[in-house]
């Protein structure tokens, strides 16, 4: 679930989670979706959402369980589609109508932007993903997938995945109080601190873009913009719409608003859907769209990472 797949796998993931629903629609949303906050990332977000999409599509009508903030009415036997309506507005505005999943996924994508800093900094991490590689280049049989696609690469980047889900799974934990009522406050105060941490590693470092790019993972996530200036939550729900026409033209006519706004953000799923050409220039949003959407209003913070990342200079650090 907190994995990005190619299509034929998400489609293979979504049918066996729906398969497993066929007859109890309780135990799935409940592991899946459980009352109480849990860690969260915008692939797990997006892999839910399909999975509830393609469960309407199987003609199910009623789910027996979903959580209070997808389902505020009723969370047993809750209306499908009201629920999904709901759950695609929360996607489309990166859960602005729902502080606590909003906080746990910036802290999920702060944390995963952090560890990829530290793993470019860090000689020691490239050495054990070196040693990694070595071992299965000893003990695997050279005619195997794994020794095809092996690198130390390919194990650093699996050490920033475990890294980062870990990461997010402990923030989450700690933040729970004993009536399993979320510490919104507290997490907004971690994850400040997450930021100003990754904004003193930054500032470390005279030129982190050539270093990214000598250093490549090879990942196709575009780590450092997520939630600096790319929606990729966004971005991911509407490319899972190719596979749900129903909901492709329920978005185009209730949250065109929306779609227009991940267009600015240059999510090419947002461009084709509006009918535009995926080259086509849109004036981006301004730096106070973005800071309320990623940062808690935070504009500076917003200024300085986007200007590291992007290899320009920064303001210092205060």
């Amino acid at each position: 679930m907190f994995q990005q797949y190619s299509v034929a796998s998400t489609n293979a993931l979504i049918a066996a989670l729906a398969d497993q629903s066929a007859r109890n629609t309780f135990q799935v949303p409940y592991r899946m979706l459980p009352d109480r906050a849990r860690d969260l990332s915008d692939i797990y977000i997006g892999h839910a959402l399909a999975y509830l999409m393609e469960m309407d599509r199987r003609g199910i009508a009623t789910v027996q369980f979903l959580p209070r903030w997808l389902a505020p009415g009723a969370q047993m036997n809750a209306d499908l589609k009201a629920a999904l309506r709901r759950f695609i507005s929360l996607c489309l505005t990166y859960f602005s109508g729902d502080e606590p999943e909003r906080l746990i996924l910036l802290a999920a994508t702060a944390y995963r932007r952090v560890f990829k800093v530290l793993l470019m900094l860090s000689e020691a991490q490239w050495a054990v993903a070196e040693a990694h590689h070595f071992i299965q280049r000893f003990e695997t049989p050279e005619r195997t997938w794994s020794q095809i696609v092996g690198s130390p690469e390919r194990y650093a980047l699996g050490m920033l995945n475990a890294s980062a889900m870990m990461a997010t799974y402990r923030f989450v934990k700690g933040l729970q109080s004993d009536n399993d009522a979320f510490k919104a406050e507290v997490a907004k105060l971690q994850l400040r601190q997450i930021w100003d941490m990754e904004k003193k590693l930054l500032a470390q470092i005279p030129n982190y873009h050539k270093i990214r790019t000598e250093r490549n993972l090879g990942e196709l996530h575009p780590t450092e913009w997520c939630c600096v200036t790319y929606d990729f939550l966004g971005h991911l729900v509407l490319c899972l719409l190719q596979l749900f026409p129903e909901w492709k033209d329920y978005i185009l006519q209730n949250h065109l608003p929306e779609v227009t706004a991940l267009a600015k953000l240059q999510s090419w799923a947002a461009k084709q859907l509006l009918g535009m050409e995926i080259s086509d220039q849109v004036e981006p949003p301004d730096d106070q769209f973005l800071a309320d959407r990623f940062f808690l209003g935070d504009v500076e913070t917003l200024r300085f990472l986007r200007a590291k990342y992007n290899g320009e200079t920064a303001a210092a650090v205060t």
